[in-house]
Parts: structure tokens; C-alpha cells; sequence
């Protein structure tokens, strides 16, 4: 039998959920700090950090999302076509919708401010 699980909505992505842990986690300040190419050094969506990212390519966009993210998203929405590691690849904030993006809170770019996200 499996135990409840209590799921906060995410803070950037209106469709996800978090499990306590991980939304305490994506909530810690020094998780949010930037690489020398200005990319993000956690991934956006669950907030950790495994080692493998996928930068958007993007110029302005500093977003950063681990492998592992990354395959369950692609394959859950059917947009697999983009996570090769040697195409541009736009990010789930960066692509719209129909083209494999998630629908993001109306207000995420203030809640993102010098590369933390200031959740509460």
C-alpha cells in the first residue's frame, strides 16, 4: 500500500506538483545560483541538481533541466524530438504550449529574481 503523499502546486508550472520535500528543496535560496555561462545550476522543474542539464539555448533564458526531468516530460507530452544534447533546444518556459512547453504561472518571471526563486 502506498502512503499519501501531500502535493503543493509547483511554483513556476500551473499543470505540476510537488511533493513537500521537493518544494522545500526548489525553495532554498543556494540552489539557485548561476554557472559561468549564466545558466541555472538545479533543474526548474524539481529543483535539484544530478549532474546532467539541458541548457536552453535561448540567449536570455538562464533556465537549466536535469536528464531526468527532461525524459519524463518529453515522454509524457510527445516531444521527444528535442532533447537531443546536439540540437538548439528550446526549454519548456521558452516553447509554447503546442510545441511541447508548459503553461507557466502568470507571474513566474517576478517570483525568479537574480536566478532564486522567491516562493513562499
Amino acid at each position: 500500500m502506498q502512503a499519501d503523499i501531500d502535493l503543493h502546486a509547483h511554483p513556476l508550472f500551473t499543470d505540476m506538483k510537488l511533493c513537500t520535500e521537493c518544494l522545500n528543496n526548489y525553495n532554498e535560496d543556494e540552489n539557485w545560483r548561476l554557472d559561468p555561462e549564466r545558466k541555472e545550476e538545479n533543474c526548474r522543474i524539481c529543483g535539484y541538481d544530478d549532474g546532467f542539464f539541458t541548457n536552453c539555448d535561448e540567449t536570455a533564458c538562464r533556465h537549466s533541466f536535469c536528464q531526468c526531468c527532461v525524459s519524463i516530460h518529453t515522454e509524457k507530452y510527445g516531444t521527444d524530438e528535442f532533447v537531443g544534447m546536439n540540437s538548439n533546444w528550446g526549454c519548456f518556459v521558452c516553447r509554447k504550449v503546442e510545441d511541447g512547453g508548459f503553461n507557466t504561472n502568470p507571474d513566474y518571471k517576478e517570483r525568479i529574481r537574480g536566478g532564486t526563486c522567491s516562493v513562499s
